[in-house]
Protein backbone atom coordinates (compact mmCIF):
# COMPACT_ATOMS: atom_id res chain seq x y z
CA UNK A 1 0.00 0.00 0.00
CA UNK A 2 0.99 3.60 -0.58
CA UNK A 3 0.21 6.13 2.17
CA UNK A 4 0.22 9.91 1.69
CA UNK A 5 1.29 12.05 4.65
CA UNK A 6 0.59 15.73 4.16
CA UNK A 7 1.36 19.20 5.42
CA UNK A 8 -0.38 22.28 4.04
CA UNK A 9 1.41 25.39 2.74
CA UNK A 10 -0.90 28.18 3.84
CA UNK A 11 -0.74 31.55 5.46
CA UNK A 12 -3.55 34.09 5.93
CA UNK A 13 -3.88 37.81 5.35
CA UNK A 14 -4.01 39.41 8.79
CA UNK A 15 -2.58 42.93 8.84
CA UNK A 16 -2.99 43.36 12.60
CA UNK A 17 -0.93 40.30 13.53
CA UNK A 18 2.45 41.31 15.02
CA UNK A 19 4.29 38.68 12.95
CA UNK A 20 2.73 39.47 9.57
CA UNK A 21 4.90 40.23 6.56
CA UNK A 22 5.06 44.05 6.26
CA UNK A 23 4.46 43.98 2.49
CA UNK A 24 1.97 41.14 1.93
CA UNK A 25 0.41 41.10 5.44
CA UNK A 26 0.59 37.29 5.25
CA UNK A 27 1.07 35.40 8.50
CA UNK A 28 0.82 31.83 9.80
CA UNK A 29 -2.36 32.36 11.80
CA UNK A 30 -3.73 28.83 11.41
CA UNK A 31 -0.78 26.59 12.24
CA UNK A 32 -0.03 25.22 8.79
CA UNK A 33 3.66 25.89 9.37
CA UNK A 34 3.48 23.46 12.31
CA UNK A 35 2.01 20.86 9.94
CA UNK A 36 5.02 21.18 7.64
CA UNK A 37 7.47 21.02 10.55
CA UNK A 38 5.74 17.81 11.69
CA UNK A 39 5.92 16.48 8.12
CA UNK A 40 9.70 16.87 8.14
CA UNK A 41 9.78 15.10 11.51
CA UNK A 42 7.81 12.13 10.15
CA UNK A 43 10.12 11.86 7.13
CA UNK A 44 13.26 12.05 9.26
CA UNK A 45 12.06 9.17 11.46
CA UNK A 46 10.79 6.93 8.67
CA UNK A 47 14.05 7.20 6.72
CA UNK A 48 15.83 5.40 9.57
CA UNK A 49 16.44 1.78 8.59
CA UNK A 50 15.54 0.50 12.04
CA UNK A 51 12.02 1.80 11.40
CA UNK A 52 11.58 1.38 7.65
CA UNK A 53 12.90 -2.20 7.51
CA UNK A 54 9.91 -3.37 9.54
CA UNK A 55 7.36 -1.84 7.16
CA UNK A 56 5.71 -3.13 3.99
CA UNK A 57 4.58 -0.51 1.47
CA UNK A 58 5.59 3.09 0.85
CA UNK A 59 4.94 6.60 2.09
CA UNK A 60 4.62 9.68 -0.10
CA UNK A 61 5.16 13.06 1.55
CA UNK A 62 3.20 15.97 0.11
CA UNK A 63 3.36 19.68 0.91
CA UNK A 64 0.08 20.90 -0.56
CA UNK A 65 -0.76 24.59 -1.12
CA UNK A 66 -4.02 26.52 -1.05
CA UNK A 67 -6.20 24.81 1.55
CA UNK A 68 -7.39 28.22 2.71
CA UNK A 69 -9.91 29.67 0.24
CA UNK A 70 -8.61 33.23 0.27
CA UNK A 71 -7.72 35.78 -2.44
CA UNK A 72 -10.25 34.17 -4.77
CA UNK A 73 -10.17 37.05 -7.24
CA UNK A 74 -6.41 36.58 -7.62
CA UNK A 75 -6.84 32.84 -8.04
CA UNK A 76 -9.43 33.47 -10.75
CA UNK A 77 -6.79 35.38 -12.71
CA UNK A 78 -4.45 32.38 -12.38
CA UNK A 79 -7.21 30.10 -13.68
CA UNK A 80 -7.99 32.44 -16.57
CA UNK A 81 -4.30 32.57 -17.51
CA UNK A 82 -4.08 28.75 -17.46
CA UNK A 83 -1.52 28.56 -14.64
CA UNK A 84 -3.93 26.61 -12.42
CA UNK A 85 -7.30 24.98 -13.01
CA UNK A 86 -8.88 24.98 -9.53
CA UNK A 87 -8.71 27.45 -6.62
CA UNK A 88 -8.03 24.79 -3.95
CA UNK A 89 -4.80 22.82 -3.65
CA UNK A 90 -6.12 19.26 -3.28
CA UNK A 91 -8.34 19.64 -6.37
CA UNK A 92 -5.42 21.03 -8.36
CA UNK A 93 -3.17 18.16 -7.24
CA UNK A 94 -5.86 15.64 -8.23
CA UNK A 95 -6.16 17.34 -11.62
CA UNK A 96 -2.37 17.10 -12.07
CA UNK A 97 -2.45 13.41 -11.05
CA UNK A 98 -0.11 14.11 -8.13
CA UNK A 99 -1.95 11.72 -5.80
CA UNK A 100 -1.64 8.89 -8.32
CA UNK A 101 -1.59 5.45 -6.63
CA UNK A 102 -2.05 6.95 -3.14
CA UNK A 103 -4.49 4.77 -1.19
CA UNK A 104 -4.66 6.32 2.30
CA UNK A 105 -4.27 10.01 3.24
CA UNK A 106 -3.30 11.36 6.69
CA UNK A 107 -2.83 14.92 7.96
CA UNK A 108 -2.65 16.56 11.41
CA UNK A 109 -3.98 20.11 11.77
CA UNK A 110 -3.20 22.46 14.67
CA UNK A 111 -5.74 23.23 17.40
CA UNK A 112 -5.82 26.61 19.22
CA UNK A 113 -5.64 24.81 22.58
CA UNK A 114 -2.07 24.75 23.98
CA UNK A 115 -2.67 21.98 26.54
CA UNK A 116 -4.68 19.70 24.23
CA UNK A 117 -3.16 16.49 22.87
CA UNK A 118 -4.33 14.74 19.70
CA UNK A 119 -8.05 14.95 18.90
CA UNK A 120 -9.99 13.24 16.14
CA UNK A 121 -13.50 14.27 15.08
CA UNK A 122 -16.03 12.54 12.86
CA UNK A 123 -15.43 15.01 10.06
CA UNK A 124 -16.09 18.47 8.65
CA UNK A 125 -18.62 20.10 6.34
CA UNK A 126 -18.10 20.70 2.65
CA UNK A 127 -18.78 24.07 1.07
CA UNK A 128 -19.73 25.90 -2.11
CA UNK A 129 -18.71 29.55 -2.48
CA UNK A 130 -21.29 31.78 -4.12
CA UNK A 131 -20.82 35.16 -5.80
CA UNK A 132 -24.24 36.42 -6.95
CA UNK A 133 -24.44 39.79 -8.73
CA UNK A 134 -27.83 41.52 -9.00
CA UNK A 135 -28.29 43.91 -11.93
CA UNK A 136 -30.97 46.58 -11.81
CA UNK A 137 -31.61 49.93 -13.50
CA UNK A 138 -30.18 53.14 -12.09
CA UNK A 139 -32.41 56.17 -11.63
CA UNK A 140 -32.69 59.30 -9.48
CA UNK A 141 -33.79 58.06 -6.07
CA UNK A 142 -35.86 61.18 -5.34
CA UNK A 143 -37.07 62.47 -8.68
CA UNK A 144 -37.79 59.25 -10.57
CA UNK A 145 -37.41 56.05 -8.49
CA UNK A 146 -40.24 54.53 -10.54
CA UNK A 147 -37.89 54.40 -13.51
CA UNK A 148 -35.34 52.29 -11.67
CA UNK A 149 -34.97 48.65 -10.68
CA UNK A 150 -33.38 48.45 -7.25
CA UNK A 151 -30.67 45.81 -7.24
CA UNK A 152 -30.08 46.32 -3.51
CA UNK A 153 -33.70 45.48 -2.69
CA UNK A 154 -33.46 42.39 -4.87
CA UNK A 155 -30.31 41.28 -3.03
CA UNK A 156 -31.85 42.01 0.39
CA UNK A 157 -34.96 40.06 -0.55
CA UNK A 158 -32.76 37.19 -1.75
CA UNK A 159 -31.02 37.04 1.63
CA UNK A 160 -34.39 36.96 3.39
CA UNK A 161 -35.67 34.21 1.12
CA UNK A 162 -32.50 32.19 1.70
CA UNK A 163 -32.92 32.60 5.45
CA UNK A 164 -36.56 31.49 5.17
CA UNK A 165 -35.30 28.15 3.83
CA UNK A 166 -33.59 27.34 7.13
CA UNK A 167 -36.58 25.42 8.48
CA UNK A 168 -36.19 23.02 5.54
CA UNK A 169 -32.63 22.17 6.59
CA UNK A 170 -32.41 18.84 8.43
CA UNK A 171 -30.37 18.88 11.63
CA UNK A 172 -28.46 15.75 10.63
CA UNK A 173 -27.20 17.47 7.44
CA UNK A 174 -25.40 20.24 9.41
CA UNK A 175 -26.39 22.83 6.80
CA UNK A 176 -25.11 26.39 7.17
CA UNK A 177 -25.77 29.35 4.91
CA UNK A 178 -24.17 32.76 5.44
CA UNK A 179 -23.83 35.66 3.04
CA UNK A 180 -22.72 39.27 2.92
CA UNK A 181 -23.26 42.17 0.54
CA UNK A 182 -19.88 43.24 -0.82
CA UNK A 183 -21.03 46.01 -3.18
CA UNK A 184 -24.24 47.78 -2.22
CA UNK A 185 -24.42 50.72 -4.61
CA UNK A 186 -22.52 53.93 -5.29
CA UNK A 187 -24.82 56.64 -3.90
CA UNK A 188 -27.87 56.85 -1.67
CA UNK A 189 -29.35 59.34 -4.14
CA UNK A 190 -29.33 56.80 -6.96
CA UNK A 191 -31.25 53.57 -7.31
CA UNK A 192 -28.49 50.90 -7.08
CA UNK A 193 -28.07 49.17 -10.43
CA UNK A 194 -25.44 46.63 -9.36
CA UNK A 195 -25.09 44.81 -6.06
CA UNK A 196 -22.60 42.02 -5.40
CA UNK A 197 -22.76 39.36 -2.72
CA UNK A 198 -20.53 36.61 -1.36
CA UNK A 199 -21.98 33.60 0.43
CA UNK A 200 -21.11 30.11 1.62
CA UNK A 201 -23.29 27.02 1.58
CA UNK A 202 -21.97 24.30 3.91
CA UNK A 203 -23.29 20.78 4.53
CA UNK A 204 -22.30 17.34 5.81
CA UNK A 205 -22.76 15.29 2.63
CA UNK A 206 -22.15 15.87 -1.07
CA UNK A 207 -25.84 15.31 -1.83
CA UNK A 208 -27.15 17.71 0.85
CA UNK A 209 -24.56 20.29 -0.22
CA UNK A 210 -25.61 20.29 -3.89
CA UNK A 211 -29.34 20.13 -3.05
CA UNK A 212 -29.10 23.09 -0.66
CA UNK A 213 -27.12 25.11 -3.17
CA UNK A 214 -29.85 24.53 -5.74
CA UNK A 215 -32.48 25.72 -3.23
CA UNK A 216 -30.50 28.90 -2.56
CA UNK A 217 -30.11 29.56 -6.29
CA UNK A 218 -33.85 29.13 -6.80
CA UNK A 219 -34.71 31.49 -3.92
CA UNK A 220 -32.30 34.19 -5.10
CA UNK A 221 -33.41 33.91 -8.72
CA UNK A 222 -37.10 34.24 -7.93
CA UNK A 223 -36.44 37.32 -5.76
CA UNK A 224 -34.50 38.98 -8.56
CA UNK A 225 -37.26 38.14 -11.05
CA UNK A 226 -39.96 39.45 -8.71
CA UNK A 227 -38.39 42.92 -8.71
CA UNK A 228 -37.45 42.93 -12.38
CA UNK A 229 -33.72 42.60 -11.76
CA UNK A 230 -31.27 40.35 -13.56
CA UNK A 231 -29.00 37.94 -11.71
CA UNK A 232 -25.65 36.37 -12.48
CA UNK A 233 -24.42 33.60 -10.18
CA UNK A 234 -20.88 32.32 -9.93
CA UNK A 235 -20.65 29.12 -7.90
CA UNK A 236 -17.20 27.82 -6.96
CA UNK A 237 -16.43 24.43 -5.50
CA UNK A 238 -14.75 24.95 -2.14
CA UNK A 239 -14.47 21.50 -0.62
CA UNK A 240 -16.39 18.28 -0.32
CA UNK A 241 -17.20 17.07 3.22
CA UNK A 242 -14.38 15.47 5.18
CA UNK A 243 -15.48 12.02 6.29
CA UNK A 244 -12.78 10.55 8.49
CA UNK A 245 -12.62 6.82 7.78
CA UNK A 246 -14.05 4.94 10.80
CA UNK A 247 -11.45 2.19 10.39
CA UNK A 248 -8.64 4.76 10.66
CA UNK A 249 -10.24 6.32 13.75
CA UNK A 250 -10.48 2.88 15.34
CA UNK A 251 -6.84 2.23 14.54
CA UNK A 252 -5.84 5.59 16.03
CA UNK A 253 -7.60 4.70 19.28
CA UNK A 254 -5.24 1.75 19.72
CA UNK A 255 -2.32 4.22 20.00
CA UNK A 256 -3.50 5.69 23.32
CA UNK A 257 -1.25 3.51 25.53
CA UNK A 258 1.93 4.27 23.56
CA UNK A 259 1.51 7.92 22.54
CA UNK A 260 3.30 10.32 24.88
CA UNK A 261 0.45 12.87 24.75
CA UNK A 262 -3.31 12.40 25.34
CA UNK A 263 -5.40 11.17 22.41
CA UNK A 264 -9.18 11.69 22.21
CA UNK A 265 -11.41 10.21 19.50
CA UNK A 266 -14.70 12.12 19.44
CA UNK A 267 -16.60 10.23 16.75
CA UNK A 268 -19.87 12.12 17.20
CA UNK A 269 -18.35 15.62 17.02
CA UNK A 270 -18.95 17.05 13.54
CA UNK A 271 -17.30 20.37 12.68
CA UNK A 272 -19.05 23.00 10.53
CA UNK A 273 -15.73 24.31 9.20
CA UNK A 274 -14.41 23.06 5.87
CA UNK A 275 -11.18 21.65 4.48
CA UNK A 276 -10.25 20.30 1.07
CA UNK A 277 -8.98 17.18 2.81
CA UNK A 278 -12.65 16.32 2.36
CA UNK A 279 -12.05 15.95 -1.38
CA UNK A 280 -9.53 13.20 -0.71
CA UNK A 281 -11.88 11.51 1.75
CA UNK A 282 -14.38 11.03 -1.08
CA UNK A 283 -11.74 9.04 -3.00
CA UNK A 284 -9.71 7.12 -0.41
CA UNK A 285 -9.63 6.35 3.34
CA UNK A 286 -8.62 9.63 4.97
CA UNK A 287 -7.85 10.82 8.48
CA UNK A 288 -7.42 14.43 9.53
CA UNK A 289 -6.51 14.62 13.21
CA UNK A 290 -5.83 17.73 15.28
CA UNK A 291 -2.90 18.49 17.59
CA UNK A 292 -2.99 21.04 20.36
CA UNK A 293 -0.24 23.57 20.84
CA UNK A 294 -1.72 26.69 19.31
CA UNK A 295 -2.97 29.60 21.37
CA UNK A 296 -5.89 32.01 20.82
CA UNK A 297 -8.47 31.75 18.02
CA UNK A 298 -7.46 30.41 14.61
CA UNK A 299 -7.30 33.08 11.86
CA UNK A 300 -7.04 35.84 14.48
CA UNK A 301 -4.39 38.52 14.99
CA UNK A 302 -3.31 36.86 18.25
CA UNK A 303 -2.83 33.22 17.16
CA UNK A 304 0.60 31.71 17.73
CA UNK A 305 2.20 28.34 18.53
CA UNK A 306 2.64 28.25 22.30
CA UNK A 307 3.46 24.56 22.69
CA UNK A 308 5.55 23.25 19.78
CA UNK A 309 6.20 20.06 21.76
CA UNK A 310 2.62 19.04 20.97
CA UNK A 311 1.96 20.98 17.76
CA UNK A 312 5.07 19.60 16.02
CA UNK A 313 6.63 16.67 17.89
CA UNK A 314 3.33 15.25 19.11
CA UNK A 315 1.80 15.51 15.64
CA UNK A 316 4.86 13.83 14.11
CA UNK A 317 4.89 11.01 16.67
CA UNK A 318 1.20 10.30 16.10
CA UNK A 319 1.64 10.09 12.33
CA UNK A 320 4.73 7.86 12.62
CA UNK A 321 2.80 5.45 14.85
CA UNK A 322 -0.13 5.44 12.42
CA UNK A 323 2.26 4.52 9.59
CA UNK A 324 3.80 1.77 11.69
CA UNK A 325 0.39 0.30 12.57
CA UNK A 326 -0.78 0.40 8.95
CA UNK A 327 2.36 -0.97 7.28
CA UNK A 328 3.68 -3.48 9.81
CA UNK A 329 2.89 -7.22 9.66
CA UNK A 330 2.87 -7.21 5.88
CA UNK A 331 0.63 -4.09 5.80
CA UNK A 332 -2.34 -6.27 6.68
CA UNK A 333 -4.27 -3.47 8.44
CA UNK A 334 -3.74 -0.99 5.62
CA UNK A 335 -4.83 -3.47 2.98
CA UNK A 336 -8.00 -4.39 4.84
CA UNK A 337 -8.93 -0.71 5.25
CA UNK A 338 -8.31 -0.07 1.55
CA UNK A 339 -10.27 -3.14 0.45
CA UNK A 340 -13.37 -2.35 2.51
CA UNK A 341 -13.53 1.40 1.78
CA UNK A 342 -16.41 2.59 -0.42
CA UNK A 343 -15.54 5.91 -2.13
CA UNK A 344 -18.12 8.46 -3.24
CA UNK A 345 -16.31 8.87 -6.57
CA UNK A 346 -14.86 6.05 -8.65
CA UNK A 347 -11.64 7.89 -9.49
CA UNK A 348 -10.12 11.36 -9.88
CA UNK A 349 -11.80 11.88 -13.26
CA UNK A 350 -15.22 11.13 -11.73
CA UNK A 351 -14.43 13.51 -8.86
CA UNK A 352 -13.37 16.30 -11.24
CA UNK A 353 -16.61 15.94 -13.22
CA UNK A 354 -18.55 16.53 -9.99
CA UNK A 355 -16.40 19.57 -9.16
CA UNK A 356 -16.91 21.00 -12.66
CA UNK A 357 -20.67 20.53 -12.41
CA UNK A 358 -20.67 22.74 -9.29
CA UNK A 359 -18.20 25.39 -10.45
CA UNK A 360 -19.99 27.49 -13.03
CA UNK A 361 -20.93 31.06 -13.84
CA UNK A 362 -24.33 31.59 -15.43
CA UNK A 363 -27.13 34.09 -16.05
CA UNK A 364 -29.73 32.88 -13.59
CA UNK A 365 -32.29 35.59 -14.39
CA UNK A 366 -32.32 37.28 -17.79
CA UNK A 367 -34.85 39.35 -19.72
CA UNK A 368 -35.88 39.18 -23.36
CA UNK A 369 -38.45 41.82 -24.31
CA UNK A 370 -41.23 41.22 -21.76
CA UNK A 371 -40.15 37.66 -20.97
CA UNK A 372 -38.29 36.76 -17.78
CA UNK A 373 -36.18 33.62 -18.01
CA UNK A 374 -34.87 31.76 -14.97
CA UNK A 375 -32.07 29.22 -15.27
CA UNK A 376 -31.12 27.01 -12.35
Amino acid sequence: PKLCIMGELDSLICAEHPDCDPQTKAVHACGHHAQCAALIGVASILREEIVSNRLCGSVRFAAVPAEELIELEYRKTLIESGLIHYPAGKAEFLYRNMFKDCQIAILVHTLPEPEEGIRIFGGCNGCIIKNPVFHGVSSHAGAAPENGVNALYAASLALQASNALRETFRDEDYIWFHGIITDGGASANSIPDRVGMEAYVRAKTVDSLTLTNRKINRAMSCCAAALGARLTIQDTHGAFPLENAPALISLAETLKPTLHIPLTCDWSNWRASCTDMGDLSQLMPTLQAYAGGGCNPLHSDSFFIKNPETAVLGAAAFQVQMVQCLLSDGADKAQRIIDTYQPKFADAADYLRAVDSISRSFHSVSHLNDEIMITL
